[in-house]
């Protein structure tokens, strides 16, 4: 009876995304040339391809920090992919591949309770630059709050438009995307845990498009909700049968990791020292005025 419900509000939502858009939406998604916080993880080895070398998607936090799955930067073997053949696209457009959207990657920490026997649970990773992106790119915030479900959101990236495609080389959105109570989500998909958040919309999520960041809230005040872990394979029907929910990190709920991770990288410190040291010459100036 549950599961019959479940359906039944899936493809209610469906529909209603369908109806988006008109013309604008190919293959489930409308391109997007508003925001520029969505990344596109590269390999290098293939940057002259038009798609660049897209594996992955994620997401700027700040103009030096981005955040994808685990799954994204990990080899079969396990091991961390060698940093020095990736880079991080930021832009709508990945042919405007110029010195302003590419940025060369310091290092990635992968959260350390990450197990691929298990891989939606703890699926999540911090990609540091080597240089920062100029203010032109505009970053996502880490969520101060959780987000309350349901809720409408949307996803955006540069994954392929159909199950025959690699990736897009320009940035798609799919909106709208809701989010289901994590009760209801379990009715169907049993393993589930508290750190994934349940969503299904009128679209899919296909190859390159896991990493890709679900936002909700609002255009003026967006909210980083989740990133995607599992895509429903583009709608592709797998053994008789084909998921409509799709299955993100919920974001809120590594906060504090995440959070840990930015402030304890090189630079961090130094850069908390110099505000500091600033704040004190400033008192310290403010003392001299008032006492001449």
């Amino acid at each position: 009876m549950y599961k019959l419900f479940l359906f039944f509000v899936i493809a209610v939502y469906s529909a209603k995304a369908n109806t988006l858009g008109g013309s604008e939406r190919i293959m489930g998604g409308a391109y997007r040339t508003d925001i520029n916080y969505v990344i596109s993880l590269q390999d290098k080895r293939q940057s002259q391809a038009n798609e660049r070398g897209h594996i992955c998607g994620g997401v700027l936090i700040n103009r030096q920090f981005a955040l994808t799955t685990a799954s994204c930067v990990l080899e079969n073997n396990g091991q961390s992919i060698n940093i020095t053949n990736f880079r991080v696209f930021a832009g709508t457009v990945l042919t405007n591949d110029n010195a302003n959207s590419v940025r060369d990657i310091s290092s990635i920490t992968v959260h350390p309770n990450y197990n691929r026997q298990n891989p939606l649970v703890n699926n999540i990773a911090v990609i540091t630059l080597q240089s920062a992106f100029p203010e032109s790119i505009i970053p996502l915030s880490m969520p101060s709050a959780d987000v309350t479900h349901p809720a409408t959101c949307e996803t955006s990236g540069f994954g392929a438009r159909n199950s025959t495609a690699t990736a897009s080389a320009q940035l798609i959105t799919l909106s709208p995307v809701v989010t289901m109570p994590l009760e209801l989500c379990r009715l169907v998909e049993p393993q589930v845990q508290s750190g994934v958040v349940c969503a299904s919309g009128g679209g899919a999520g296909c190859a390159g498009d896991i990493g890709n960041p679900l936002v909700c809230g609002t255009q003026s005040s967006p909210i980083l909700c989740g990133l995607l872990s599992r895509s429903n394979n583009c709608g592709v029907i797998i053994d008789g049968t084909a998921s409509a929910t799709e299955l993100y990190t919920r974001v809120f709920e590594f906060a504090p990791w995440v959070n840990g991770v930015v402030n304890s990288a090189p630079g961090a410190a130094a850069t908390s020292q110099l505000g500091i040291a600033l704040a004190f010459m400033f008192v310290v100036i403010q003392n001299f005025n008032f006492l001449h």
